[in-house]
């Protein structure tokens, strides 16, 4: 990444056990887990386990994602099923409740963009979303996702079943979104 790890606003960098207890706090706030297709609730000892193996893991990285002003948390950003031989892996972000629609979420997304495209080379990156999940599939869209797929009624939320969304982008419309 950049010399200055993150953006103007936001400093990012590969999360630390220190940011464990703070991360599992957020992780467990509803208003995280109902956006998330796996709405466990997750206890220290399972946290630090899961530290560990993404430690080691080759297919998936976690970032801290903080305000430069005041090292508030303002999310974690997410790369799983990485796949160097066919240049594509998955990104997700989660940004903190009191953060969000302060624009943080694309921030996040554009700063990955510039890292994975233009630094490692990756020619796609996908995502899973819930179809009711409304302002990020409004903000995939912006930054230039396109729905690939969805599996129909695929995870069950308040009651009801949703369908889950797959969507995607290639280096190509992203440097063409980026003109």
């Amino acid at each position: 990444m950049n010399n200055k790890n993150g953006t103007d606003r936001l400093l990012i960098y590969i999360m630390e056990k220190s940011d464990l207890e703070e991360l599992r706090i957020f992780h467990n706030e509803d208003s995280t887990l109902l956006n998330l297709t796996d709405i466990n609730h997750i206890s220290e000892l399972q946290q630090e386990k899961w530290f560990s193996s993404l430690s080691l893991s080759n297919t998936s990285k976690r970032y801290t994602v903080r305000l430069r002003e005041n090292n508030n948390l303002v999310g974690i950003f997410r790369l799983d099923r990485i796949d160097h031989l066919n240049k594509s892996l998955y990104v997700g972000a989660d940004v903190v409740h009191n953060m969000r629609r302060k624009g943080y979420g694309q921030e996040m997304y554009s700063y990955f963009f510039e890292y994975l495209f233009n630094n490692q080379g990756f020619n796609r990156l996908g995502l899973e979303t819930l179809s009711s999940n409304l302002p990020a599939i409004s903000m995939y869209k912006k930054l230039g996702f396109r729905e690939e797929g969805k599996q129909k009624k695929a995870i069950f939320r308040n009651g009801q079943f949703h369908d889950l969304l797959m969507m995607g982008i290639l280096l190509e419309n992203w440097k063409q979104n980026k003109k």
